[in-house]
């Protein structure tokens, strides 16, 4: 590091104040003359991460996550079961083994299309995911590094503010919880920042622009917003990229308005136009489909500010698990602050917050980045602060998302840039000498001590005030609970709980005091302390990244009753669904082959859920996420072909006698347009499923199988004596085939959830020519089909109308993209 002292020496003045850049090409090549250095970053990056993940993978097959984490109830079998079909030829759009089926492809966090995905189809379902979280914790470090290096800092402070967002905690969290795809959507954002900055075209960093020139960064710059935006998107979760849109947007706007370069615009704009195109084909079937899934009509107030981030857990940026861990072990505290510990966890370490400080103290024309990142995390608070509401009515497509803490992540990403401008403005003057030097340590002493005070003045209060009933955590916990902010409020009410809680945070509280004491006496020497705080922000990221991922492994086990029915069912050969409504087996039948009539999806379609909802007591548009599976309802039950019943807070599995089977013939009709009522009519005894369809509107049995599509009635057909399905067969996740024998027109019902994407083909057995179908809802949620009298075949498949057009376009954006990658490489002006 001595070797770049007396280089970046000359650069102090240009840190300081970046927008002086603009002041002529040749002041700015003989501003700051340090080495790009890219790939160093990237070495250390992934070299950082494979040592925090090592650990995790000591065990051969061991999955990093907690087995309490979505990594086991979710992803792991949605990416297994999109193996299996992929490997088997075919590309599932629709997931036929939960919520009666549901679509898969348009849902996104299904990720088909994500590049990084692939290694799913070839490796072990532990080792491809080791691999992925590996790959994208050294992507999200790098993205940054070379970020914060191309707004003029060091490679070395590049590497700690990569560091800081890397092994963060709204990153590293997500990584034990195990959101695949949470986290690999949030990794593109820092890069989509550099693909900004480089459409600017005037980095601080001149060796960064020298190797391209300023044209040729901004060709470049069209490329990385492009290519980051599109990956945003293909990784699943479309929060991220919302988010992105909005803060990238406000990010470009301000960079463009500073800088005066007007070109940059027109550049950044047609980034995204590409990162548009590159996303089609996931965000159009996503489209097609959105007025059938779960959050057509948006969240509720209440639904959409559940997950904010609590004021208290910024505490949390200075001490690791602060408040307990969800997947506590042997002498561990479990969790006992608002919603889940992975949602608000944003520890980046003492020393981290300290350099934050100092970045924004000295460097007066960093303070727009630092304001911005205030006002994010103000965004992340949600209903805490009076904004939130503003957001709410005002925005478009806030009401789609609940978890505003997921924003902290962002505000972390600009946070690291202070950290790294800290950093290099201690470690220069620190070079330089003179009172320049008095400035920058003391602002830095001031701050520790400081801290140091405000944190133990914190533990002694909450050691004193906890020990008894109306201490702080008895009072704190209570609010909780009033406001529904937690999923056990049993456990917090507990006096014991409270009470080692408080114990708990007042040590943690105590320890990240003592830190900041440390630091303002390091603060204090002579000689190297600026490169001892970098290690410092380095070790401290690693000691809590082990703190939260190395964890005893643990198998994953099925609950007794889901181990009873599962048994059964491998015993029989005739056709069962099941209703596991506990969460964290819910999507078992992706793993094991079977069809669940619940699962664990985000996303689900509205008419499904909305019996489910019934049978429960709760409204018709419910969403999955709002309301669990405690009571018995044997007649909608049946109806959707459910045998076995294990519901949440029971043990033994129960049994429905005589369920509808997976598809019949009925010949009566009945219409009812209202949904409340057609839902109705369905829980009255009276009502026959074996005999009756209930339909939305008007159907001329008769007359529809006589003139729809072609498809002929004959009343006198040889040898039909009576009606039904013969054969149904699965011949992929997306298209099934069925026999139908019909004495008399009438409609097929075939138990599955109802979607628009879904079309049938008819071909009488003895002829050769197939008439395309209607495929209706019947019954509010299952599909219908009128058939006249014969005996035919019937092809059914799923599949996006939109998805051809979809590729093309996101193939163009690709091509287009790429383009501008190599035109950038060339150009050097």
């Amino acid at each position: 590091m001595d070797h770049e002292r007396g280089e970046h020496e000359a650069g102090i003045s240009d840190i300081a104040s970046p927008e002086t850049a603009g002041a002529g090409e040749a002041n700015r090549v003989r501003g700051v003359i340090v080495r790009w250095g890219g790939w160093k970053i990237a070495l250390w990056m992934f070299g950082l991460a494979l040592l925090v993940l090592l650990p995790q993978m000591r065990e051969p097959g061991t999955v990093i996550g907690t087995a309490e984490g979505d990594v086991h109830h979710q992803f792991l079998t949605w990416r297994g079961f999109a193996a299996s079909e992929i490997r088997a030829g075919n590309f599932p759009e629709w997931n036929d083994r939960i919520f009666g089926g549901n679509p898969f492809h348009a849902t996104l966090q299904s990720a088909l299309l994500y590049p990084p995905n692939v290694v799913y189809w070839v490796l072990p379902l532990g080792w491809a995911t080791n691999l992925v979280w590996w790959f994208h914790l050294g992507m999200v470090g790098t993205g940054v590094g070379l970020w914060v290096r191309w707004r003029g800092v060091s490679w070395w402070g590049s590497v700690i503010a990569g560091a800081v967002v890397m092994l963060g905690g709204s990153m590293l969290m997500r990584v034990y919880v195990g959101h695949l795809a949470n986290a690999p959507a949030a990794v593109w954002f820092p890069w989509l920042l550099l693909g900004l900055e480089m459409c600017v075209g005037r980095s601080l960093n001149d060796r960064a622009v020298g190797w391209m020139g300023r044209r040729g960064a901004r060709w470049m710059g069209v490329m990385i917003i492009g290519l980051s935006g599109g990956l945003m998107v293909h990784a699943g979760h479309p929060q991220y990229a919302y988010y992105a849109v909005i803060l990238g947007g406000m990010y470009g706007l301000v960079r463009v308005v500073c800088s005066r370069a007007w070109g940059a615009a027109l550049a950044m704009g047609c980034g995204a136009a590409l990162a548009g195109l590159m996303s089609m084909p996931a965000l159009l079937p996503a489209l097609e489909r959105a007025d059938e899934l779960g959050r057509s009509g948006g969240l509720s107030p209440g639904e959409a500010a559940s997950y904010a981030m609590p004021p208290e857990n910024l505490l949390t940026l200075v001490s690791p698990v602060l408040f307990g861990i969800s997947d506590a072990r042997d002498g561990e505290l479990e969790y006992v602050g608002r919603w889940f510990s992975w949602e608000n966890h944003v520890y980046v370490g003492c020393a981290a917050v300290v350099l934050m400080w100092v970045g924004v103290r000295l460097n007066r024309s960093m303070r727009w980045i630092s304001l911005g990142a205030l006002v994010v995390v103000v965004m992340a608070m949600g209903f805490h602060t009076p904004l939130y509401e503003w957001l709410y009515t005002s925005l478009p497509g806030w009401d789609q998302f609940r978890g505003t803490s997921k924003l902290m992540f962002h505000a972390t990403v600009m946070g690291s840039l202070l950290v790294g401008m800290g950093f290099d403005r201690l470690r220069a003057v620190d070079s330089a000498g003179g009172i320049e030097v008095e400035r920058a340590w003391v602002v830095g002493r001031r701050v520790a001590w400081v801290l140091a005070g405000v944190l133990l003045l914190g533990a002694m209060l909450m050691w004193e005030r906890g020990s008894g009933r109306g201490g702080f955590m008895d009072v704190w916990s209570g609010q909780i609970v009033r406001m529904g902010e937690t999923h056990d409020p049993a456990r917090l009410r507990n006096m014991a709980t409270w009470e080692r809680a408080s114990e708990h945070v007042a040590v943690r509280l105590a320890i990240a005091g003592l830190m900041m004491v440390g630091l303002a006496v390091l603060m204090g020497f002579k000689r190297r302390r600026a490169e001892w705080m970098g290690a410092v922000v380095l070790v401290e990221l690693m000691v809590a990244g082990w703190i939260v991922l190395v964890r005893s492994p643990v198998e994953v086990r099925m609950d007794a009753g889901v181990e009873r029915v599962v048994n059964e069912m491998s015993q029989s050969d005739v056709w069962e669904r099941v209703l596991i409504a506990r969460q964290g087996q819910a999507n078992l039948g992706m793993r094991l082959g079977f069809e669940n009539a619940w699962g664990y999806e985000p996303l689900a379609l509205r008419r499904w859920v909305s019996l489910l909802a019934d049978s429960q007591g709760q409204s018709l548009d419910a969403v999955p996420s709002s309301f669990l599976i405690r009571k018995m309802d044997e007649r909608l039950f049946g109806l959707m072909g459910v045998r076995w019943v294990v519901l949440e807070g029971e043990d033994a599995p129960r049994q429905i006698d005589e369920p509808m089977p997976r598809a019949w013939v009925v010949h009566e009709v009945e219409v009812i347009g209202d949904k409340a009522r057609r839902v109705a009519r369905l829980r009255e005894p009276g009502f026959d499923a074996r005999r009756a369809v209930v339909m939305e509107t008007a159907v001329d049995v008769d007359q529809s199988a006589k003139m729809h599509h072609g498809v002929v009635a004959d009343h006198d057909v040889v040898d039909v004596d009576v009606s039904r399905v013969e054969v149904m067969e699965r011949v992929s996740s997306d298209e099934v085939r069925l026999v139908v024998r019909m004495h008399r027109p009438g409609v097929v019902v075939v138990n599955r959830a109802y979607s628009a994407g879904w079309r049938a083909w008819a071909r009488e057995l003895s002829g050769e020519e197939s008439r395309e179908l209607l495929v209706l809802p019947g019954n509010h949620a299952q599909q219908a089909m009128v058939l006249g009298a014969g005996r035919y075949e019937l092809r059914m498949k799923y599949g996006s109308e939109w998805l051809r057009w979809a590729m093309l376009a996101g193939g163009s954006g690709l091509v287009l993209a790429s383009g501008c990658g190599v035109i950038g490489m060339r150009t050097r002006r």
